[in-house]
């Protein structure tokens, strides 16, 4: 009898760790490896955006390319505007050769490690995923927004937004904070405590174990 509970713990125990286990690996950060979906969140005085923004790897791990954004983008600044985000600005994915237009400077790259390039200007960016050049996206209603890494060694992002094709501008170089999830560090310590705990509870559960 106490063979068969003590088996019965055992099969347990063993669920339990291959449970723990599969848990913890969901919870590891998504290898930069292809195509990478993320969300991301802007936040500022009277600014606010979130959705989802797409990365593709290149040959350099240090960076991104930018090539797709979806979501909703608003401010209550200077009269305002609010609406869907319909897509990502093209931009040249070159950081040495970024694009242009009336009052905004964009190349669409990010940057995983946190090392932004100068884009140009030969003092790196503040901000640690966007370079100075930055991302630009298209909202609904014919509005256009540029987000990027400040120079300015206390502000880390700046937004500036407005009209599409630079006619009138609503936000011009608002502090505001880019934030892109999941944070891996935190991730990684959650699938680590799962599967340590998994390993706990097997060993709780192993026949040797039991208290008589």
């Amino acid at each position: 009898m106490n063979g068969d509970r003590g088996l019965e713990m055992e099969m347990r125990g063993r669920t339990i760790l291959v449970a723990c286990f599969l848990a913890s690996a969901l919870c590891l950060p998504e290898a930069k490896a292809g195509v990478i979906v993320e969300n991301f969140t802007i936040t500022g005085t009277g600014i606010a955006g979130s959705g989802t923004i797409t990365l593709t790897t290149t040959g350099n791990p240090a960076v991104d390319e930018i090539t797709a954004l979806s979501g909703f983008f608003s401010t209550t600044n200077n009269g305002g505007f609010s609406g869907a985000i319909t897509g990502l600005n093209p931009g040249s994915y070159d950081a040495s050769s970024p694009t242009t237009d009336e009052y905004s400077v964009w190349d669409n790259l990010f940057y995983p490690t946190g090392s932004p390039s100068a884009c140009g200007l030969g003092t790196p960016a503040s901000g640690s995923l966007l370079d100075w050049c930055g991302v630009d996206f298209l909202v609904a209603g014919g509005y256009e927004v540029n987000v990027f890494g400040s120079i300015a060694p206390t502000v880390e992002y700046v937004l500036s937004d407005g009209l599409s094709g630079g006619t009138s501008l609503i936000d011009s170089d608002a502090t505001v904070n880019f934030q892109v999830s999941p944070e891996p560090a935190s991730f990684t310590l959650l699938g680590t405590g799962l599967l340590g705990m998994a390993v706990i509870l097997f060993r709780k559960t192993k026949p040797g174990s039991l208290v008589p």
